[in-house]
């Protein structure tokens, strides 16, 4: 995907262009979970995805792992 380019406005809000909002299928009103890695990486999902992202964790085909660790996996990924 291209890189856009973006503004902060006065009151600290930045627009998510249109073509991002589009392919994650956005819309006015959405709830977004945004995040911040260690890296000051800024990541941006949806509650839904924030969600199913959990409830797969708990349907996890490695009963091996406590939910805990897979917790921890998971967060691990999203700092990568």
């Amino acid at each position: 995907m291209e890189d856009f380019h973006v503004s902060i406005n006065e009151t600290g809000r930045i627009v998510i262009p249109a073509p991002i909002r589009k392919k994650l299928n956005l819309r006015k009103g959405d709830d977004l979970i945004v995040k911040l890695s260690e890296q000051n990486i800024i990541n941006i999902q949806t509650s839904k995805q924030y969600l199913d992202k959990l409830q797969n964790l708990i349907k996890s085909k490695d009963k091996n792992l406590t939910l805990s660790e897979d917790l921890i996996n998971m967060r691990k990924e999203e700092q990568l």
